[in-house]
């Protein structure tokens, strides 16, 4: 895995979706887009971002719908460069996908890999090659628009506690004192 630069991003997981609405397993492989709800959530977020500081420069965004219509949302006022990124994809969870939460083993705190899915190990070694390769290769500050389990990968290998992010839930993550942080906006 390589080592995240020690640089200031934003991230926020999409708006909500039918399957996260009716607690639904939807992992890397079903593409669904954002409900009624999940696209009021992106727009009264995207009222909120052009205050912020440092300022948004880019997005990087998931290719999957739910993402790229939260990010399209969000940027109608911010009006930024914006980049698909195929390793913001959410985790490919195989033969859990479209299962009730219940029936799959809690992505955030198992050790298990879905069968016909990306191991755990793959995931984890794609978030952080992404996220590092994005902010090599920028002077900008970003916006990632990915997805939850994406997020929990992150911040676990940032050694930032966080068990759950919720649908359009922004977060200014940076490293102060040589540790990174996390910090809900």
């Amino acid at each position: 895995m390589k080592q995240i630069p020690t640089k200031p991003f934003y991230y926020v997981r999409h708006g909500q979706t039918d399957a996260n609405a009716n607690g639904l397993t939807c992992g890397g492989d079903w593409d669904l887009p954002l409900n009624e709800l999940g696209l009021s959530q992106a727009s009264k977020l995207a009222s909120k971002l052009l205050s912020f500081s440092p300022k948004i420069e880019e997005i990087r965004c998931s290719p999957m719908i739910r993402a790229k219509q939260t990010a399209e949302t969000l940027n109608s006022l911010l009006k930024a460069p914006m980049s698909i990124v195929e390793g913001l994809r959410e985790w490919r969870v195989g033969d859990w996908e479209k299962l009730p939460w219940e029936n799959v083993p809690n992505p955030f705190n198992t050790t298990e890999d879905p069968s016909n899915g990306e191991t755990r190990e793959a995931f984890e070694e794609r978030v952080t090659n992404t996220i590092s390769n994005e902010l090599k290769n920028t002077t900008k500050t970003l916006l990632f628009v990915s997805h939850g389990a994406f997020a929990h990968a992150l911040f676990t290998y940032l050694g930032i506690e966080q068990s759950r992010i919720e649908n359009c839930e922004l977060y200014q993550v940076e490293p102060i004192d040589h540790k990174w942080t996390l910090v809900k906006i």
